[in-house]
Protein backbone atom coordinates (compact mmCIF):
# COMPACT_ATOMS: atom_id res chain seq x y z
CA UNK A 1 0.00 0.00 0.00
CA UNK A 2 1.54 3.19 -0.84
CA UNK A 3 1.98 5.83 1.65
CA UNK A 4 2.56 9.86 1.50
CA UNK A 5 6.58 9.59 2.08
CA UNK A 6 6.72 6.29 -0.49
CA UNK A 7 4.40 8.08 -3.16
CA UNK A 8 6.80 11.21 -2.77
CA UNK A 9 9.84 9.50 -3.24
CA UNK A 10 8.53 8.08 -6.23
CA UNK A 11 7.34 11.42 -8.15
CA UNK A 12 10.60 12.95 -6.62
CA UNK A 13 12.95 10.34 -8.59
CA UNK A 14 10.46 10.89 -11.83
CA UNK A 15 10.79 14.68 -11.71
CA UNK A 16 15.00 14.10 -11.03
CA UNK A 17 14.90 12.44 -14.58
CA UNK A 18 13.76 16.20 -15.76
CA UNK A 19 15.75 18.91 -14.14
CA UNK A 20 19.43 19.47 -15.07
CA UNK A 21 21.59 18.67 -11.58
CA UNK A 22 23.09 21.60 -11.39
CA UNK A 23 19.54 23.40 -10.96
CA UNK A 24 19.72 21.58 -6.98
CA UNK A 25 16.38 19.99 -7.33
CA UNK A 26 15.49 18.12 -3.64
CA UNK A 27 12.34 17.00 -1.96
CA UNK A 28 12.48 18.21 1.07
CA UNK A 29 9.37 17.03 2.78
CA UNK A 30 6.28 17.05 1.01
CA UNK A 31 7.74 20.23 -1.28
CA UNK A 32 9.92 20.41 -4.45
CA UNK A 33 12.89 22.84 -3.73
CA UNK A 34 15.69 24.07 -5.79
CA UNK A 35 18.53 24.24 -3.61
CA UNK A 36 16.22 25.56 0.04
CA UNK A 37 13.65 27.45 -2.13
CA UNK A 38 10.31 25.77 -2.77
CA UNK A 39 8.92 26.23 -5.99
CA UNK A 40 5.97 23.06 -5.67
CA UNK A 41 3.60 21.43 -3.25
CA UNK A 42 1.99 17.95 -2.97
CA UNK A 43 -0.66 16.56 -1.73
CA UNK A 44 -1.75 13.05 -1.66
CA UNK A 45 -5.05 10.83 -1.13
CA UNK A 46 -4.61 7.53 -0.13
CA UNK A 47 -7.32 4.96 0.03
CA UNK A 48 -7.46 0.94 -0.19
CA UNK A 49 -6.44 0.52 -3.84
CA UNK A 50 -5.83 3.67 -5.11
CA UNK A 51 -4.50 6.78 -4.39
CA UNK A 52 -4.18 10.51 -5.86
CA UNK A 53 -0.95 12.81 -6.05
CA UNK A 54 -1.15 16.31 -6.39
CA UNK A 55 1.14 18.86 -7.36
CA UNK A 56 1.02 22.68 -7.89
CA UNK A 57 4.34 24.57 -9.30
CA UNK A 58 4.85 27.94 -8.90
CA UNK A 59 5.52 29.20 -12.46
CA UNK A 60 5.00 32.93 -11.34
CA UNK A 61 3.89 35.51 -8.94
CA UNK A 62 3.17 38.71 -7.89
CA UNK A 63 5.65 39.75 -5.67
CA UNK A 64 3.66 42.96 -4.37
CA UNK A 65 1.29 40.55 -3.53
CA UNK A 66 2.70 37.90 -0.66
CA UNK A 67 3.26 40.72 1.49
CA UNK A 68 -0.34 40.51 2.50
CA UNK A 69 0.63 37.00 3.32
CA UNK A 70 1.54 36.85 7.22
CA UNK A 71 4.22 33.47 8.23
CA UNK A 72 2.32 30.22 8.24
CA UNK A 73 1.97 28.55 12.19
CA UNK A 74 2.39 25.13 10.51
CA UNK A 75 5.32 25.52 8.20
CA UNK A 76 7.91 23.24 7.14
CA UNK A 77 10.99 23.20 9.43
CA UNK A 78 13.14 23.89 6.35
CA UNK A 79 11.70 26.96 6.49
CA UNK A 80 12.24 28.29 9.37
CA UNK A 81 11.25 31.92 9.64
CA UNK A 82 11.90 33.12 6.07
CA UNK A 83 9.39 34.85 4.72
CA UNK A 84 7.35 33.85 1.11
CA UNK A 85 10.36 35.88 -0.85
CA UNK A 86 13.07 34.19 1.15
CA UNK A 87 11.32 30.82 0.82
CA UNK A 88 9.91 30.34 -2.39
CA UNK A 89 11.41 30.32 -6.10
CA UNK A 90 9.06 30.80 -9.10
CA UNK A 91 9.98 28.30 -11.63
CA UNK A 92 10.02 31.37 -14.64
CA UNK A 93 12.93 32.37 -13.23
CA UNK A 94 14.63 29.31 -13.01
CA UNK A 95 14.02 28.21 -16.33
CA UNK A 96 13.96 31.76 -18.02
CA UNK A 97 16.22 31.16 -21.35
CA UNK A 98 17.02 27.64 -19.97
CA UNK A 99 16.52 24.35 -21.19
CA UNK A 100 15.11 21.15 -19.83
CA UNK A 101 14.73 17.87 -20.12
CA UNK A 102 17.58 15.52 -18.54
CA UNK A 103 19.91 14.91 -16.59
CA UNK A 104 22.47 13.26 -19.24
CA UNK A 105 21.90 9.66 -19.21
CA UNK A 106 19.04 9.62 -16.88
CA UNK A 107 16.06 10.78 -18.89
CA UNK A 108 14.37 9.32 -22.03
CA UNK A 109 13.75 12.83 -23.70
CA UNK A 110 15.91 15.47 -24.91
CA UNK A 111 16.57 19.04 -23.76
CA UNK A 112 13.95 21.61 -24.82
CA UNK A 113 13.77 25.23 -24.30
CA UNK A 114 11.23 26.33 -21.33
CA UNK A 115 9.94 29.96 -21.98
CA UNK A 116 6.29 29.07 -20.37
CA UNK A 117 4.77 27.15 -18.35
CA UNK A 118 3.12 25.49 -21.16
CA UNK A 119 6.46 24.02 -22.18
CA UNK A 120 7.05 22.65 -19.16
CA UNK A 121 3.66 20.69 -19.02
CA UNK A 122 5.07 19.66 -22.25
CA UNK A 123 7.88 18.13 -21.18
CA UNK A 124 6.51 16.46 -18.42
CA UNK A 125 3.74 15.04 -20.42
CA UNK A 126 6.75 13.57 -22.96
CA UNK A 127 8.31 11.84 -20.02
CA UNK A 128 5.44 10.62 -18.72
CA UNK A 129 4.50 9.33 -22.15
CA UNK A 130 8.22 7.95 -22.46
CA UNK A 131 7.86 5.90 -19.17
CA UNK A 132 3.81 4.71 -18.85
CA UNK A 133 1.62 3.83 -21.30
CA UNK A 134 -0.86 6.31 -21.76
CA UNK A 135 -4.51 6.28 -22.82
CA UNK A 136 -5.96 9.55 -24.43
CA UNK A 137 -9.48 10.04 -23.61
CA UNK A 138 -11.82 13.01 -24.71
CA UNK A 139 -13.51 15.11 -21.85
CA UNK A 140 -17.12 13.79 -22.74
CA UNK A 141 -15.68 10.01 -22.11
CA UNK A 142 -14.15 10.57 -18.58
CA UNK A 143 -17.15 12.61 -17.50
CA UNK A 144 -19.57 9.60 -17.92
CA UNK A 145 -17.00 8.16 -15.56
CA UNK A 146 -18.37 10.86 -13.01
CA UNK A 147 -22.17 10.17 -13.49
CA UNK A 148 -21.28 6.31 -12.24
CA UNK A 149 -22.57 5.13 -8.95
CA UNK A 150 -19.55 4.52 -6.79
CA UNK A 151 -18.53 4.62 -3.58
CA UNK A 152 -17.60 7.91 -2.14
CA UNK A 153 -15.11 8.68 0.31
CA UNK A 154 -16.94 11.54 1.95
CA UNK A 155 -19.78 11.40 4.04
CA UNK A 156 -21.84 14.12 5.66
CA UNK A 157 -21.96 13.48 9.43
CA UNK A 158 -25.21 15.45 10.86
CA UNK A 159 -24.17 17.02 14.00
CA UNK A 160 -26.31 17.94 16.78
CA UNK A 161 -24.98 20.49 18.89
CA UNK A 162 -26.19 20.78 22.50
CA UNK A 163 -25.97 24.53 23.00
CA UNK A 164 -26.03 24.69 26.74
CA UNK A 165 -22.92 22.25 26.24
CA UNK A 166 -21.45 24.74 23.52
CA UNK A 167 -22.08 27.73 25.33
CA UNK A 168 -20.42 26.23 28.78
CA UNK A 169 -17.66 24.51 27.45
CA UNK A 170 -18.64 21.10 28.48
Amino acid sequence: KPWPREIMEWSGKFYNQLFESDLGFNLQENDYCFGAKKFGGNAQAVSRNRFVHHTSFLWEYDRANMGYLLLPEKRPDYRGTRSHDDFLVTMRSIFDGNSLGGRSGESNIAPLPIASAEDFEATVERLIRAEYDVADSALDEAQAYLEIEHRSSTRYVPLEIDSEVAVEGR
